[in-house]
């Protein structure tokens, strides 16, 4: 019984590895479960039994990839008292990740409106948590705090024009 679960959670890894190739390559929009099933070497049907829900498939491949290339820790930038300091910390960590890995994400944030709600929502829930790092301890109060926090929040568009969209905020 161990051989047929190592061989089931063996088919289940090939189904992320494709999926995590095919979205930071092509983006999700073109990562049909057809497409997702041949790399995998499985069946459609093989990937539905492991993925009923599209929401699975993402999480498991957002896991997978965050843990291979993680974020940087808000949570060290809350100790660094000075608001000026804390911000260009941040935002050193922040543009050397997206320095390394903005390649293989443009896909993902070229195709954000066609991921399910739930993939959308916990990038929206990072980008808050990034905000509210950079914003914490400051004693900033009312509409000020709100546009610092917008402002530590902002991203760019998903094509690229100017201006920002705010999301989860």
């Amino acid at each position: 019984m161990r051989k047929r679960a190592e061989l089931v959670e063996a088919t289940r890894q090939r189904i992320v590895d494709a999926t995590v190739h095919l979205h930071t390559t092509v983006g999700p929009a073109q990562a049909t479960v057809s497409a997702i099933a041949e790399p995998a070497g499985v069946t459609r049907l093989t990937v539905y039994r492991h993925f009923p829900e599209q929401e699975e498939l993402f999480a498991a491949c957002a896991q997978q990839w965050d843990s291979q290339h993680p974020a940087p820790d808000a949570a060290v930038w809350r100790a660094i008292p000075d608001l000026e300091a804390r911000a260009r910390h941040a935002l050193r960590e922040l543009y050397g990740w997206h320095q390394e890995h903005g390649e293989t994400l443009l896909p993902i944030y070229r195709d954000f409106d066609a991921m399910p709600a739930t993939a959308r929502e916990a990038a929206g829930d990072e980008v808050a948590q990034f905000a509210d790092a950079l914003v914490a301890g400051t004693g900033v109060r009312g509409h000020a705090r709100r546009r610092l926090r917008g402002t530590a929040g902002a991203v760019r568009t998903r094509d690229g024009e100017d201006g920002a969209r705010l999301r989860g905020l």
